[in-house]
């Protein structure tokens, strides 16, 4: 192997640990803002919106990165795949880090815990999706490709296990006060988006 190649090997390495960390913050940030909408505990929120800072930056420090190393190394079309995907999944992952905020701030709109039939739909969704999150990086980052379709099953799959939920919240209209019940509609849809943008990834 040359220098060249060497360094060059040496560089996606590190996009790809950069990669890794980044989503490693998101899942952190998504399992706190979990644990929000049980505690509504705004000093846990407000780390949780903090947080959304440095992740935010690395996202674009991932995607300088990415450009100077495609500038740099001109690779061939493996690298050169590998660096549009991670591109797009740095993208996904930016995006689930806002998501995880948005539940943090309507989990704090909420006077008391989430009715229990609701919660425990809210609760089940949002370990489905973060596993779902988290077997998806995998995959990717071991190049797995039957890994990632069956996730994307497994994702079709837990989609099918929420259909009714909208109609069982707006069946609550005459005795659920507007506010809470937007909060729920809003992290049921944050959780949704998740597992939809981990199926993004496994593409």
């Amino acid at each position: 192997m040359s220098h060249l190649e060497e360094r060059m090997e040496s560089d996606l390495n590190y996009i790809r640990d950069w990669l890794w960390k980044l989503g490693e913050d998101v899942e952190t940030a998504l399992r706190n803002a979990k644990k929000v909408l049980v505690l509504r505990d705004p000093d846990m929120a407000y780390d949780i919106v903090l947080g959304d800072h440095p992740i935010n930056r690395d996202s674009r420090e991932c995607d300088r990165l990415c450009h100077t190393f495609i500038a740099r190394y001109l690779p061939g079309a493996g690298a050169l795949r590998e660096m549009a995907s991670t591109i797009r999944i740095n993208v996904v992952l930016e995006r689930i880090g806002d998501y995880a905020v948005t539940i943090c701030r309507e989990a704090l709109q909420l006077e008391g815990p989430l009715p229990e039939r609701f919660s425990v739909r809210i609760d089940s969704l949002a370990d489905d999706a973060i596993e779902i999150l988290s077997d998806s990086r995998r995959a990717f980052r071991e190049g797995n490709a039957e890994r990632a379709i069956a996730l994307m099953q497994a994702a079709k799959r837990m989609e099918g296990r929420m259909e009714g939920f909208y109609d069982e919240l707006f069946a609550e209209d005459d005795r659920m006060d507007a506010p809470t019940m937007m909060a729920i509609f809003v992290v049921f849809n944050m959780f949704k988006r998740v597992a939809d943008q981990a199926k993004n990834i496994c593409d």
